[in-house]
């Protein structure tokens, strides 16, 4: 079990919140249990609602890395209106479905430096200011996803950094406003004015979107593929292949341009920063996303100074 912290007390006597969960990892597509648990305070309260929410930090700003916003991205109702009565103990037990689209903190285990993702419990009571917890939750890739980033490292590459972008990719069909980018340093067995490859995986029920960005020539190169959850590729092969056509000069998928004239994953130098501190961005306001805005579908089914590496 996780435990979040206590949430602080409405007022002297007032009830105070305790946010237990489950498991201490979660992956895209899947679930994340908890319970909401509560404690009366010296006398009885109406609670309104109980709300559940995932929140990430988005950078707004290709210029400035601290200009990010704290974004809740999904929302869960735990429960509506009821009396907690003083003294009393009352346990809510939730079952929030974690988008595809979430971003990954970590890879087998191994922080991906700067990336976090928070879960915030909401509790308000009439005639009293909400209160919020806020605490961070581990991420998990998708096993495709996983295979995908361990490529880059088993083909020499190295972690740089991770960043989630605020804005849309092109071709992909997206439903958060945000995507999550790792840029990886190349070896020296890829082009002199290769200087930085950046990946952004956008997921759905089916599979995933997976945007190739080369950086170090003006434009640099952008491709873009699609491929299944269930599959079994050797990917450092599929990947290797996949760089060498766009270095060619190819579009990195058969058969049409990909990912040309939008936001693209690959960074200037100019705007290469480092690794926001893991938990500086609670600190920074939140603002909701409507999930019903964008294009696409999105269904669901039922320490510091760490990078994605093969080892097992």
């Amino acid at each position: 079990m996780v435990r979040t912290r206590i949430l602080g007390r409405f007022g002297a006597g007032g009830p105070s919140v305790d946010t237990v969960l489950a498991e201490p990892v979660v992956r895209p597509g899947g679930r994340l249990r908890g319970e909401v648990r509560m404690v009366g305070g010296d006398r009885d309260v109406t609670v309104d609602r109980v709300v559940v929410g995932l929140v990430c930090r988005v950078d707004v700003s290709a210029v400035d890395p601290d200009d990010g916003a704290s974004v809740e991205f999904h929302q869960h109702a735990v429960t509506g209106a009821f009396t907690l009565r003083a003294g009393a103990g009352h346990a809510l037990p939730f079952e929030v479905d974690v988008p595809w689209e979430t971003p990954v903190t970590e890879v087998r285990e191994r922080p991906l430096p700067g990336m976090a993702v928070g879960v915030q419990t909401r509790l308000a009571v009439v005639h009293a200011v909400d209160e919020t917890a806020l605490d961070a939750i581990r991420v998990a890739p998708a096993a495709v996803h996983e295979r995908l980033l361990l490529a880059f490292t088993r083909l020499g590459f190295s972690y740089r950094d991770a960043r989630i972008r605020d804005g849309r990719l092109d071709g992909v069909a997206q439903r958060l406003p945000f995507h999550q980018e790792v840029a990886f340093r190349p070896p020296e067995s890829y082009p002199g004015w290769l200087t930085e490859v950046g990946v952004a995986v956008v997921a759905d029920r089916a599979g995933v979107d997976v945007v190739l960005g080369l950086a170090g020539r003006p434009g640099g190169r952008v491709g873009r593929f699609r491929v299944g959850h269930a599959d079994g590729s050797d990917w450092p092969a599929v990947l290797d292949g996949r760089l060498r056509e766009l270095l060619a000069g190819g579009d990195g998928q058969p058969g049409g341009r990909a990912g040309s004239g939008g936001r693209t994953p690959g960074r200037s130098a100019a705007s290469a920063r480092p690794a926001v501190a893991k938990r500086a961005w609670w600190r920074r306001r939140t603002r909701p996303v409507d999930e019903t805005a964008g294009p696409g579908t999105h269904d669901q089914p039922g320490h510091s100074g760490g990078a994605p590496d093969g080892s097992s």
